[in-house]
């Protein structure tokens, strides 16, 4: 039976094949040191606290309002009652904004920590060759889960070449897109996407985690 220990060359030879391929490496070379765009978010974010802006300074000047009604005025308790439902609506339209500010401010710390993730893996990927002769084998199997989520691989004797496809754990270029899975061929090459959905029951899935 196929053991990672066998598995693992082939994973290597055939990260090695892909990052040959000019187009892809050109690619993976573009992505390092790429802007972030995050401008929807901060124009979500600059809008919800230009509204959080005005509704504090409405609950400040209905609260100076409050302040100064005089004693005398007519329906003086009527007036104070509606009043302090109106602030307290506009409390409660304060922690909205804040709470929507809040998870603007999550999602965008998000994608700025995902793209420095995939910083990170695009710049090990183009260096792979560099960089992995020269560490040790506890730093190999950390390298390779970084960048390996699963493998597909025929059960012994069913195909020449054991490894039938990988699915990588961030988005790799072909033919002009981006895509997560590739297949190989007997030769190695990149031969077309994987469909990860529909695998084979015969086809035996080895994680890398």
């Amino acid at each position: 039976m196929l053991k990672k220990t066998d598995i693992e060359p082939l994973v290597v030879e055939a990260i090695r094949e892909l990052i040959k391929n000019q187009d892809f490496a050109t690619e993976i070379k573009s992505r390092i040191g790429k802007e972030i765009d995050t401008s929807t978010l901060n124009r979500e974010l600059k809008n919800y606290e230009n509204k959080l802006r005005e509704v504090e300074l409405n609950k400040t000047r209905l609260e100076n309002e409050i302040d100064s009604l005089p004693e005398d005025t007519r329906f003086r308790e009527r007036k104070l009652h509606d009043m302090i439902l109106r602030l307290d609506g506009l409390y409660d339209t304060i922690v909205e904004l804040e709470e929507k500010i809040e998870d603007v401010k999550l999602r965008r710390k998000a994608v700025e920590q995902d793209a420095i993730t995939l910083e990170n893996i695009y710049t090990l990927l183009a260096n792979f060759d560099k960089v992995y002769d020269k560490i040790s084998d506890e730093e190999k199997i950390s390298l390779i889960s970084s960048l390996i989520k699963e493998i597909e691989i025929f059960p012994c004797d069913e195909a020449e070449l054991p490894l039938k496809s990988i699915l990588f754990n961030f988005p790799v270029y072909k033919d002009g897109g981006d895509v997560c899975g590739f297949l190989w061929d007997k030769s190695t090459h990149v031969s077309s996407v994987v469909l990860f959905e529909n695998i084979s029951p015969q086809i035996i899935i080895m994680k890398f985690y």
